[in-house]
């Protein structure tokens, strides 16, 4: 391959297993053609089609934007360095790396988590990021949602997955900028197929409450259609009566103890 440096705009080529540096930032407007893995160097925005059989490798701190729809099926390994996908392009896997970040309103292939320190974040503001498959078990990080309304992909941030959801090694990192009314939900992962959700978010076990914004949110991972990862705004007073709930049932259990050792 070869080293490319990129000015200002390009119009499109075919990268034969090549280093694309860009010196600031860059856009290619152009269709290009990947016959092999191609690394980006530096800030780079693509409007034109990606096809071919090779991926991207973005590395370090680099931001690549992909803003239409791509037909290449290499697999995307984001290392220290943003991936913004707006378009269509669900035969190209992602793979992240350390400090890896995924991002955008488009669809992708299978995300697999890698590395430590990941984030994945639908949406540029609220949206929704569409995968085939979620598997975060080979590394840690986070899922970002923002809760700025009660729709998804305009109100709030929602990850559609077509396939199976792996939870395990991701934690969830929400922020919100309104006051949702109480009980009011928020499906923040569509498991669109049959399959359960395998694991949980760190620290966030099935019915447990998870803080955003100083509001209590309660976890459900059999929510919607009973395979979905919904959030319930709850209140204080609804919590208080878990706890009672909880005391009093441990209560009647040991009643019924001590109760079976006098027989």
């Amino acid at each position: 391959g070869e080293t490319l440096f990129a000015l200002g705009q390009g119009t499109g080529g075919t990268f034969p297993g090549s280093v694309l540096t860009s010196v600031g930032a860059c856009s290619w407007s152009g269709p290009v053609l990947l016959n092999t893995n191609l690394v980006v160097s530096g800030d780079m925005d693509f409007s034109g089609v990606i096809s071919g059989a090779g991926g991207l490798g973005c590395f370090g701190l680099t931001t690549v934007h992909l803003t239409t729809n791509n037909t290449y099926t290499g697999t995307n390994y984001i290392s220290g360095a943003t991936l913004q996908v707006d378009g269509v392009q669900p035969l190209s896997p992602v793979d992240l790396h350390d400090q890896g970040r995924l991002q955008g309103p488009g669809m992708v292939g299978n995300i697999n988590v890698k590395g430590v320190s990941t984030a994945i974040a639908p949406g540029s503001g609220p949206g929704i990021l569409t995968c085939n498959n979620l598997d975060a078990s080979g590394g840690n990080g986070q899922l970002e949602i923002e809760l700025n309304g009660t729709t998804p992909g305009t109100g709030y941030d929602q990850l559609n997955v077509n396939g199976s959801v792996n939870l395990t090694g991701l934690s969830l990192s929400g922020s919100r900028s309104f006051s949702p009314a109480q009980e009011q939900t928020f499906t923040i992962i569509d498991n669109d197929s049959s399959d359960p959700v395998t694991g949980t978010f760190t620290g966030l076990r099935q019915d447990s409450q998870a803080r955003i914004g100083n509001e209590s949110f309660h976890v459900n991972y059999v929510g919607g259609t009973g395979n979905d990862v919904v959030l319930t705004r709850r209140g204080a007073r609804h919590h208080l009566d878990q706890q009672c709930q909880r005391g009093l049932e441990r209560r009647c259990q040991l009643e019924s103890q001590s109760g079976a050792r006098h027989e």
